[in-house]
This record gives C-alpha cells, sequence and structure tokens, in this order.
C-alpha cells in the first residue's frame, strides 16, 4: 500500500490542499482524505507530490469517422 500526500488536488467537491491518497499495490485507489486526521508521523511516512493533481481522463480517441469516409 503507498501512500501520497498531495499539495493541492481537485476532487468532486473542488480544489483541495494537502489531501492524503492511498493507492493498492495494485494500483488502485482506496482512498482519499481531504482533511487527513493522522498524526504528523504518519504524514511525514505519505510520498510528496507538488503541483496540481487532476484526475485522469479516459482515452476516447477513435479512428473510426476514417473507416466510415473509406
Amino acid at each position: 500500500m503507498h501512500r501520497f500526500r498531495l499539495q493541492s488536488a481537485y476532487l468532486p467537491q473542488g480544489w483541495v490542499s494537502n489531501a492524503l491518497v492511498t493507492v493498492s499495490d495494485a494500483g488502485s485507489i482506496t482512498g482519499v482524505a481531504t482533511a487527513p486526521a493522522d498524526s504528523g508521523e504518519n504524514l511525514s511516512a505519505a510520498e510528496r507530490v507538488d503541483g496540481i493533481v487532476v484526475p485522469g481522463m479516459a482515452n476516447a480517441h477513435s479512428h473510426a469517422f476514417q473507416r466510415a469516409l473509406a
């Protein structure tokens, strides 16, 4: 399990600072805490991610229209 402390993240409720994200060993997000209640010791064990974090976008790229034109 991996933990990341995000400097700034865009979540459904808007922009938040110092969000704590937990990621499983398989790479899936298992939890997001917007106001971490963890002790400073636990937060320091999390990897800090500076900058802005936004949700990933699905790749919906398609060339189907080119096949239709051909």
